[in-house]
Formats: structure tokens, sequence, C-alpha cells
């Protein structure tokens, strides 16, 4: 069995990759995210890893929305469409004209100890990324708002007129049959030797979001790795092949492990961990171990 690291929600995503993308750009000076931007829209560049998001709170509510190069939209975390390359080239064209590039890394002020993101716009194309927010108080960008909106607009026409997943298990056979796109799949495996309360020995975190992949040990080099689509499928073939939906949440374990899996909307987390006085039960420990597996593997890859 797995061992886990102390748990971090899937809803904490957002955060995650806000933190990522904000690493990222400090290497990419305004000039180079300008230039592939004005060759993205113009056609000579392919569009294959372009990954434009935004969450902003429009009309008092707070929306999602994800716009990518492969032809993939995704709105609010609910509903998949899709769009094509003339509108998002149309939409990066956009992201020049408001000049996307130059804008400061975030507007706005905090007061004290109380810091509310109200907005934010995140541009990344494989290596080269970008993220703008905008702060609750002081200053407030109209660019800002405007390039949010194009991309909230975009999300919800291309996917208005299609079902939600009824469940995560669903949500898996769609992505395995091809069904539905990879870029809705997320993922995060936790593993390590952590006593209870204690800190990990030798624990990593591993995060899939669509075809990227990022596995963070407790010590050495973080692994940034973009995977195939037909290897983002047989996972989610594992994943419903070993009905990891309807695990329980926790698990008795040897080890710690944490495992949660998220599609548009539906979610759940599995937690193996030790019990005082409770064996584990073989059939639930081979089924999460089956679930896990594929993933694991990639650390080795």
């Amino acid at each position: 069995m797995i061992a886990s690291l102390p748990a971090v929600s899937m809803t904490n995503w957002a955060a995650i990759l806000l933190v990522g993308l904000a690493a990222l750009q400090h290497a990419a000076p305004s000039a180079s995210i300008d230039r592939v931007l004005r060759d993205l829209a113009g056609g000579r560049r392919p569009l294959e890893r372009v990954r434009i998001e935004t969450e902003c709170g429009i009309d008092r509510q707070l929306t999602r929305a994800a716009v990518f190069g492969s032809g993939v939209a995704i709105w609010n975390d609910q509903r998949q469409g899709s769009i094509a390359s003339g509108d998002v080239r149309a939409l990066l064209d956009l992201f020049v004209r408001e000049n996307f590039a130059a804008l400061p890394a975030s507007f706005g002020e905090d007061e004290g100890d109380k810091v509310k993101m109200t907005c934010v716009v995140r541009f990344a194309d494989g290596d080269v990324a970008r993220a703008v927010l905008q702060l609750e108080h002081g200053r407030q960008s109209a660019a800002l708002q405007r390039l949010a909106r194009a991309v909230l607009d975009r999300a919800r026409n291309a996917a208005a007129n299609v079902p939600p997943v009824a469940s995560l298990d669903e949500g898996l056979q769609a992505i395995a049959g091809g069904r539905l796109a990879v870029e809705t799949l997320r993922v995060t495996l936790r593993s390590g030797a952590a006593g209870q309360g204690g800190a990990a020995a030798g624990g990593w975190v591993l995060r899939l979001d669509g075809r990227d992949l990022e596995i963070e040990p407790d010590a050495g080099a973080r692994i940034v790795r973009r995977l195939e689509a037909t290897t983002v499928r047989e996972i989610a073939r594992s994943l419903s092949d070993a009905a990891f939906p309807s695990l329980p949440v926790n698990l008795a374990s040897a080890g710690y492990a944490e495992l949660s899996v998220a599609i548009l909307g539906q979610e759940h987390t599995a937690q193996a961990q030790p019990f005082a006085g409770r064996e584990p039960d073989p059939v639930l420990r081979d089924r999460f171990t089956r679930a896990a597996a594929p993933l694991v593997a990639l650390r080795g890859r």
C-alpha cells in the first residue's frame, strides 16, 4: 500500500496552480509572453499546449472557465464543450490587444491581514505562463475584467447544450472511452511514510491536471511532464476498473495514502491510514492499489 502526506482537498487546486504559474512567469519576461501571444494569435505557433483560464466574480458570483488550444472548453467545472481553433486564436488576439503581457501581476491592495482575490486570468503555453489577479480593494482593472468575461463567454457558449456528468464513474468511463476530453480529469496522489502527527519521510505528491503532470518529492527536484492523451485515458480506465468512486472515504492500511479524483464537479477522495485494532480489508486494499498503480508507475518513467 502507498503511504500519504497530510491531506489537501481538490478544492485547493486553483491556489496550487496559481502558485505554480506565478513561479513560471518570473522566468518569462513580458516581451517573451507578448511574442508568444502574437505568434499564437497569428497562426505562427501551434495551439496544442495553450491553456487559458479565469476564475472571476461576475455579477457577484465566482465563476470559472478554461479554454484549451486542443479545442476543449470547460464551463465552471461542470460542462465540457468544443471550441474552434479560430475562436481560440481570436481570444488570444484579445490578450494581445489588452496588452496582457505587460499588465501588473496584481491589481488592488489588501487591507491588513485580509486578502481577497476577486478575479484571476491565467495564460500558459508549455513552459511560458502568466497569471494576473485582482484584489477586492484598491485599483480595479477594466482590461482584466474584459479578458475574464471573454473567456467565460466562450466557454459558456461552447458548453451550453452539453449535459453535465452524472457521476464520477460515468466521467471516468467517458474519458477512458474517448467520449470526454482528458483535460477534464484532475488527480492528486499523496504518498509518504509519516507517522500520525509526524513529518513525512520520503514522501511525495503527484498532481495530474489533464495531460499536465507534476511530481513533487519532499526532497529532490520537482518533475513536470506532459503526458500523451492515451496515457491519461489508461489512468481513467484503471480508476474505473478498480471502482474507485465507490471506495470508502477511509480505509485501514499499514501506511498512509490519499487519492483524490475530480471530473466536472464530480469528486471522490479515499484515504488509507492505520486504525487501532482494525485490520486492512484485503479486497479494498487491492482496489485502492490497482486504482493508484498507473499513477505510481509515472514516478519511474
